[in-house]
């Protein structure tokens, strides 16, 4: 995951997450109890998803039209040409300030774009330069009770260093949940969270749009949960990041089980399918200097085996190291954590 600090840090954060949590749960409460009957499964199934839809539609606010001559896109999926040459252009963009190591490489931004794996949202100034981009990814976990839920995880966060106008980052966020709101509906699925792999620089960031790191208690002492991103090539070492989440249902606590489905959906966005193929596994290698040769697609899924061992043997590590916590784990945002210690 990589992100940029951006500045665009409002007074209030959480958007008024603390009186959406109370409506929801009055609006539960009076469904299920005022009438003296039991809720349906149906019925629960549907106030869910009515409730993620006003959450969201909460959370995007006003959408602001072409801002000090901004223009808002997203990029659309199907077509190889169109989406090579973009990502030629997002590729420029990101490797500007984040240096090669921290960008995903062109052919992985392609195959995102052309398959419609991630939801690429760029705001471009007067000129036509892009300005601020913000990419996502729509992931699926199942419930206990074998729902399809939807969450929403930013990867990428940026935003110029030059850029010296308003808060278009705001405005990126407004657009991807939007996008998000109405897969939703098309689907007939809940939101459950919106999740991101975050460094310092963003929390406050992500504080005010309602995501906060997890935290355990063991042994009396509260401490933030070690959370490792999957590596982005063979190497076994995960990338330590802060998880940070957002319930849609309210809920400041969420169980290990809980949380441990939602990473397993966050760590099936590392290996899917489409990013492991002769193409791409020629292009890395010529990346690196090498002559690769012929590499067939049975070459390709033995590749993306060992690296799923990888990921398989990170998630390991904190599945055991949420065994001896004490009871559900906590979300806090910075300042909450503060406000624990004094």
């Amino acid at each position: 995951m990589a992100e940029q600090e951006t500045g665009e840090i409002p007074e209030k954060d959480n958007q008024g997450q603390e009186d959406i949590s109370a409506a929801l749960k009055k609006m539960a409460e009076e469904a299920e109890y005022g009438s003296g009957t039991p809720m349906s499964k149906e019925q629960a199934e549907r106030r869910d998803l009515e409730n993620s839809w006003a959450v969201l539609e909460k959370m995007k606010g006003e959408k602001r039209d072409n801002p000090e001559g901004v223009t808002f896109s997203k990029a659309e999926s199907g077509n190889e040409e169109s989406a090579k040459k973009l990502a030629e252009e997002i590729h420029g963009f990101l490797i500007g300030f984040f240096g090669p190591e921290e960008t995903t490489d062109v052919m992985g931004l392609k195959i995102g774009i052309e398959k419609g794996i991630t939801d690429d949202f760029i705001a471009r100034d007067v000129e036509g330069k892009i300005v601020a981009y913000l990419q996502t990814q729509n992931i699926e976990s199942v419930s206990e009770d074998g729902r399809h839920e939807l969450s929403m995880v930013p990867f990428f966060l940026a935003r110029s260093p030059d850029w010296k106008g308003g808060m278009i980052i705001r405005d990126l966020f407004a657009n991807s949940i939007d996008n998000l709101l109405e897969k939703s509906k098309r689907e007939s699925k809940p939101v459950k969270a919106l999740i991101a792999e975050a460094v310092p620089e963003v929390e406050k960031l992500y504080n005010f749009k309602g995501l906060k790191r997890v935290y355990e208690k063991k042994r009396g002492k509260t401490s933030e949960i070690p959370f490792e991103d999957p590596p982005e090539d063979e190497s076994r070492d995960g990338v330590r990041e802060h998880l940070m989440i957002r319930l849609l249902d309210g809920r400041q606590n969420i169980s290990a089980k809980e949380l441990l489905t939602l990473v397993d959906a966050l760590y099936g966005a590392y290996s899917r399918k489409e990013y492991f193929t002769p193409e791409y596994l020629k292009f890395l290698a010529e990346q690196e200097g090498e002559a690769p040769g012929e590499i067939t697609q049975e070459m390709a899924d033995q590749y993306r085996q060992g690296y799923m061992g990888i990921v398989a043997e990170i998630r390991a590590k904190l599945a055991k190291n949420l065994e001896s916590a004490q009871g559900d784990l906590s979300l806090m945002s910075e300042k909450e954590r503060r406000k624990s210690k004094k």
